[in-house]
């Protein structure tokens, strides 16, 4: 008896160091790891509130860490952007998308901060506007927050969902 109590306690811990260099063989093995991150790209337009481009604006995208100047027509050029889909909603509706954070600035005008903005690896995504404000006094407001609202199909999917729970 004795013996097959050595055998069984000898197993536990092969079997607990096993797990315990799996865990961080995996960890420091990105092959192992879903750590691909594809890309999207965006172009983004900034217009002053009549609508008129607005030239040398400088766009930031938060994500890819990045800051381009619009040209004449107030564009930038395409601008690449990490594609990080968020895993908490797997156990509802698996995400399709990623959303990044891009901000406007330009001399003259309130800066502009929009929360929310959809892409989706692969593709090029274009009307995104960031309309500025001119600073007229001081006492203007220096800073526009805007957002996009999350896509109705994706949120009825999750309300479908948990109304089954």
């Amino acid at each position: 008896m004795k013996i097959l109590d050595i055998l069984i306690v000898v197993s536990f811990i092969l079997i607990f160091v096993s797990l315990i260099f799996s865990i961080i063989f995996i960890s420091n093995n990105s092959s192992f790891v879903n750590t691909n991150i594809s890309q999207a790209y965006v172009i983004v337009k900034v217009t002053d509130e009549s609508g008129n481009p607005i030239q040398n604006a400088r766009v930031t995208v938060i994500e890819s860490k990045t800051t381009h100047i619009t040209d004449n027509n107030g564009q930038t050029e395409k601008i690449s952007v990490p594609v990080k889909i968020d895993g908490s909603y797997n156990f509802l509706a698996p995400k399709t998308f990623s959303e990044i954070t891009i901000v406007a600035k330009a001399s003259g005008f309130a800066s502009h901060i929009k929360y929310n903005v959809k892409i989706t690896a692969g593709t090029t995504r274009t009307g995104i506007v960031l309309t500025l404000k001119q600073i007229i006094n001081e006492n203007d407001d220096n800073l526009i927050i805007s957002q996009e609202l999350p896509d109705e199909s994706f949120s009825n999917l999750i309300v479908n969902k948990l109304a089954r729970i």
